[in-house]
């Protein structure tokens, strides 16, 4: 039985146009201070129109009040709107058909305050048998059912 061949030059064009896309602009870390209204993430492909998602920690983020996304030809960017302490953290693009082909940068947030949770203290105030019962605590936990409650945070 004989197979058919393909031709060369079909060949040639079947593999041009899989091409393996890279990232030829990486991400680079980007610094913003708290409470700027803007920071942009900008990276580009080898091929123009690739589709692209981003990531923040690896989870996927999407356009939308916190953060916009667009696509120009080979280059793809990500804009942080109003820049606090949380969105400190890092950023990933990658290629739709190909997850494993990203590229990451990280966002630094200036003039937060490093030291929040080591400064926050939570104080928890109840009457029990006409008896003021109070805790301090200093950083996360979780309330059950204790009234009243008097949460503060001093910086």
């Amino acid at each position: 039985m004989h197979k058919p061949s393909i031709p060369l030059q079909l060949l040639s064009v079947v593999l041009a146009a899989k091409q393996h896309i890279v990232f030829i602009q990486e991400l680079q870390d980007v610094t913003a201070k708290e409470k700027d209204s803007m920071a942009t993430f900008e990276c580009e492909t080898s091929e123009p129109f690739v589709k692209v998602q981003w990531y923040k920690d690896g989870i996927e983020i999407f356009s939308g009040d916190k953060y916009r996304t667009h696509s120009d030809r080979k280059g793809h960017f990500l804009s942080i709107l109003m820049i606090d302490k949380f969105d400190e953290d890092d950023y990933s693009c990658a290629l739709v058909e190909d997850e494993s082909v990203k590229t990451t940068g990280k966002l630094i947030v200036e003039g937060k305050d490093r030291n929040c949770f080591n400064t926050c203290f939570f104080a928890i105030i109840s009457l029990y048998r006409n008896e003021i019962r109070a805790a301090l605590f200093n950083g996360s936990f979780s309330i059950k059912s204790f009234q009243p409650i008097i949460l503060s945070c001093s910086q």
